[in-house]
């Protein structure tokens, strides 16, 4: 690791036991973060609808949070940009638009 510039930081480096259902122990570390995953004991279903216990990632809570409202917005914004184009659709079909060429004004008439 010391050829490639890397080196281990003494009090973030721990041994994690990677309990699944071949390892049944107990011990004090059996998850940890890395690159926004939390990898711990989880339960899963095989392809023949067993469930079973194995060590896998999965998105952190903090980045489960903000993909949820990340996901929200993207929503919300379209829902506003269906509206806008809706609203457009009505003032040009009442010719109550008019733009101005070249200066991407729109002006709106009584």
């Amino acid at each position: 690791m010391a050829e490639c510039g890397w080196e281990l930081h003494p009090t973030k480096t721990r041994i994690v036991y990677g309990q699944d259902d071949d390892r049944r122990g107990t011990y004090p570390d059996t998850s940890f973060d890395f690159l926004e995953y939390t990898f711990r004991p989880r339960r899963s279903q095989n392809r023949h609808g067993k469930y079973f216990i194995n060590f896998t990632p999965a998105a952190r809570q903090q980045l489960q949070r903000l993909l949820d409202h990340y996901q929200l917005l993207r929503e919300q914004k379209a829902a506003v940009e269906a509206e806008l184009t809706t609203l457009s659709q009505a003032l040009d079909s009442a010719h109550l638009v008019r733009s101005l060429p070249g200066v991407g004004v729109t002006v709106y008439c009584q």
